[in-house]
């Protein structure tokens, strides 16, 4: 993102007191806006990628039961840039592997900026961030060692 979209984002919280995804839309419809080029201004496109996302969304929802707890339904696999079933990838070592590695990455990234805030947060705040990243490193370590 460039200097420019920064500082108009900036500019609409400092305006709104929030930054609401629909203000960003209304400023980026101006052609002369700095926010402008970040869009798909072809509706056909546009509408197409949207309802990727509706698509992607849709599948996250999907959840089974499994034992006696809800779960998703598809689990993402990235090298084929695609969801695979839960119950399938649970049955192939290979499958769950990917799809393993996949959640603990999204752990790690939750982990990592989490310790990013912290070290911006005021003192009484930062001991919160601090006690939280502990929790999510404990938890992972446990991830890790189950899948082992």
């Amino acid at each position: 993102m460039n200097e420019a979209a920064r500082q108009q984002l900036d500019a609409i919280y400092a305006e709104n007191g929030v930054l609401e995804p629909k203000g960003v839309l209304q400023d980026a419809r101006r052609e002369k806006s700095p926010l402008h080029a970040y869009f798909e201004w072809d509706d056909k496109k546009a509408a197409n990628a949207y309802r990727l996302t509706q698509a992607r969304e849709l599948i996250a929802s999907y959840e089974i039961v499994m034992g006696d707890e809800r779960v998703r339904g598809y689990l993402w696999r990235p090298s084929a840039n695609s969801f695979v079933k839960t119950e399938d990838a649970i049955k192939s070592v290979t499958l769950w592997r990917e799809v393993f590695t996949e959640l603990q990455r999204e752990v790690e990234v939750l982990i990592a900026r989490n310790e990013r805030l912290a070290q911006h947060a005021p003192s009484r705040a930062k001991r919160v961030f601090d006690k939280e990243t502990a929790t999510m490193r404990r938890s992972a370590k446990r991830i890790g060692a189950a899948s082992g």
